[in-house]
């Protein structure tokens, strides 16, 4: 198999030329080695990547947050400097990863992402700067950037927009005090925040993420209890889809000691879901919530940010380890986990990385100082 080129990182003003002679504005390189190895001048990439594309954009914030959803043209990227100094970026791209639009977002100045979701119509997206959250529809094409409610006092979440398998209901969640609201999103990605559903926990909640489920939504919560220590416990639950309002489904207590929350649905037949987390000590765990018995697995006993999704047939968690190196695990649904490394392959912070799916693809996407690198995963 022939070794894929990969180039210097060059300045910005030759960069730009460099993209209006590719025309799609990104170069691509496919396949990547086999052997774990790369071309001189790249990081390596482990044998579970199998397509790199590096879409070159200089300058990039030097810690930033990124968020990126499938959409029906392809991916929605949107970046944010978490400093506040720059406006946000966005980009539009098609199945294969080629630029279909890129522009500034100068409406958009918060220093933290929740997610950016395509709802049907429009696109939505979550935002936040401490604690006042912001949600806007966005257009397909980015061009328009509608800010629909500001949220005073409330927890954005992760990926705040969930829905079902067909996508037939969606809810947006947010938290606030002790509280997890639940609204239903139109196609048009109008929130009905009059009329929340509200579920009240037993402690403040400080986190929160959610996924797409098979009939209903999969989400989990931290809490910080009231209890001597304020421990951190952590909750998976359904969201369910009835009458007015979503409301809190079937739940239990996954852990009392957890942060850092991401999830993932596994097999639509099976109903399940893995929740990933950090604990206090900094160890990363990975629980995989199914009918025919859970599986917890401690992924690394030095872990930080992660990121899951599920890929059709095993999930991947894509992490960074104690010297602030990303990390790439699988965790099959028998529990079964192997470790890749993608040291070398550098995020602007360790909120400017995310594990992606659309369709038959998942890839692990960075925004690093040479711009927005996609790593795919092999199939």
């Amino acid at each position: 198999m022939p070794q894929a080129w990969y180039p210097r990182r060059v300045p910005r003003a030759i960069g730009l030329i460099a993209l209006a002679m590719i025309g799609c504005g990104r170069l691509s390189f496919e396949p990547a080695p086999q052997d774990g190895t790369a071309p001189i001048d790249t990081p390596p990439v482990p044998a579970a990547i199998c397509k790199v594309d590096r879409i070159p954009f200089d300058p990039t914030p030097s810690l930033a947050d990124l968020a990126i959803a499938p959409t029906s043209e392809g991916y929605a990227a949107i970046w944010i400097d978490t400093t506040g100094a720059q406006p946000a970026h966005g980009l539009v791209l098609g199945p294969n990863h080629g630029i279909l639009g890129s522009l500034a977002l100068p409406d958009i100045m918060d220093t933290a992402l929740g997610g950016i979701t395509d709802v049907g119509g429009k696109l939505v997206l979550a935002s936040a700067t401490g604690t006042v959250e912001s949600v806007r529809i966005l257009g397909r094409d980015l061009q328009t950037v509608t800010l629909q409610s500001t949220l005073m006092g409330h927890l954005m979440g992760h990926d705040p927009y969930p829905s079902d398998a067909n996508q037939s209901r969606r809810a947006f969640l947010t938290g606030r005090d002790n509280t997890l609201e639940m609204s239903y999103v139109a196609t048009d990605g109008l929130i009905n925040l009059g009329q929340p559903g509200v579920y009240i926990a037993s402690g403040t909640v400080t986190d929160l993420a959610c996924t797409d489920g098979p009939d209903h939504a999969h989400c989990v919560w931290a809490e910080k209890l009231p209890s001597p220590g304020g421990s951190s416990q952590c909750t998976i639950t359904d969201i369910n889809f009835v009458l007015n309002a979503p409301a809190v489904g079937s739940h239990i207590v996954m852990s009392s000691d957890c942060y850092e929350l991401r999830n993932a649905s596994g097999p639509v037949s099976a109903d399940s879901m893995i929740a990933v987390w950090t604990t206090q000590a900094h160890e990363l765990k990975a629980h995989y919530a199914v009918s025919t018995g859970d599986r917890e697995r401690l992924i690394t006993q030095t872990g930080s940010a992660p990121k899951v999704r599920f890929d059709g047939t095993r999930f991947w968690i894509a992490w960074l380890d104690g010297g602030g190196l990303l990390q790439l695990s699988s965790f099959d649904i028998n529990g079964t986990t192997v470790n890749y490394s993608l040291a070398g392959w550098t995020p602007n912070g360790p909120e400017a990385f995310e594990v992606v799916s659309r369709g038959n693809e998942t890839g692990v996407v960075l925004l690093s100082p040479n711009g927005l690198d996609i790593l795919t995963i092999c199939s």
